[in-house]
């Protein structure tokens, strides 16, 4: 109710985290992103989304929410870890990425970033959590 007041809110963060699959099932995990997909959508508000070593199941969610040309309002995959393959299908559903300073010690999030345009990029600190080493 008070996302409903409050219309300068997104929605999020919230998100799939599959190194934590063994404690939350990915099927719980996709039961609670769902309908706070579908509330985005409804709402027409954007969404924070976290993702970790789940982002071919985000992808088809994001797919499934919001359908092939994505959500208006924009999606934020916050501290964007995946591949730089990826970025392309995530562009089209009109994703912004941010970045912490993971991409100064992981070559992987470093060419990831470099994929992503320079209008769709957002830098974060997340301090203390993802501090360069």
């Amino acid at each position: 109710e008070r996302l409903r007041r409050c219309h300068s809110a997104g929605v999020g963060e919230c998100g799939l985290d599959g190194a934590r699959k063994k404690v939350i099932p990915m099927a719980t995990q996709m039961a609670v992103l769902e309908p706070q997909l579908r509330l985005a959508k409804e709402l027409s508000r954007p969404v924070s989304l976290h993702c970790v070593a789940a982002h071919g199941a985000l992808l088809e969610a994001l797919q499934k929410a919001f359908g092939r040309d994505g959500h208006e309002p924009g999606l934020v995959l916050h501290s964007y870890c995946g591949s730089s393959e990826m970025v392309l299908p995530f562009l089209r559903l009109n994703c912004f990425f941010s970045f912490s300073a993971s991409v100064l010690d992981f070559p992987k999030h470093a060419a990831a970033m470099r994929a992503v345009p320079l209008d769709r990029l957002l830098l974060e600190t997340d301090s203390p959590d993802q501090l360069p080493k």
